[in-house]
């Protein structure tokens, strides 16, 4: 898939133009199944708190992935593994998060609106607007603006609040 476009591409070679400049982005190719874990925008490490994490999921269906990150909160402290796996059936797409002491945004690639949301056996409350998401402190939204690849791309938005226990996120179709 093409990370800035959404457009999908099937396997063996693909020729994409770009330029390294302009209106025209550099080609960045995601496999599906795809996790991939961003930190707030710093200008130096540890300038603040690493929250929220997000999350770019790029389910692959009837396969399930996974992706371990390895944090630290300084330079000398311990070294933190984080766990994050997806899975995608005709029924829902199923994300786990291990035992971690952040709070993440979860921007799920998937073409429909789901049905709803739950997280850790609790259905969140599903926010109607890009604007009253950003604001809530918990809750899912579906539709554009939220991936910064491009404003067309519509995702399933998720927050997850900090929590010292491990999650599991489903997405009911």
């Amino acid at each position: 898939m093409h990370y800035w476009t959404g457009k999908e591409y099937g396997g063996g070679q693909v020729k994409v133009g770009a330029s390294l400049f302009g209106e025209d982005v550099l080609a960045l190719s995601v496999k599906a199944g795809a996790i991939i874990p961003m930190m707030p925008e710093m200008s130096y490490i540890y300038e603040k708190a690493p929250e929220p994490i997000t999350l770019d999921i790029y389910p692959s269906e009837n396969e399930s992935s996974s992706y371990v990150m390895y944090d630290c909160e300084t330079v000398k402290s311990p070294i933190k593994e984080t766990t994050f796996k997806c899975s995608e059936d005709n029924a829902k797409i199923e994300i786990s998060i291990s035992a971690s002491s952040v709070a993440y945004e979860l921007w799920v690639h998937y073409c429909n609106e789901p049905a709803w949301v739950v997280v850790d056996s609790r259905q969140l409350p599903k926010v109607k607007n890009k604007a009253k998401y950003n604001a809530a402190p918990k809750g899912w939204y579906y539709g554009a603006g939220c991936f910064y690849g491009s404003d067309d791309i519509k995702t399933v938005n998720i927050k997850v609040p900090k929590s010292s226990k491990s999650h599991l996120i489903r997405i009911i179709k």
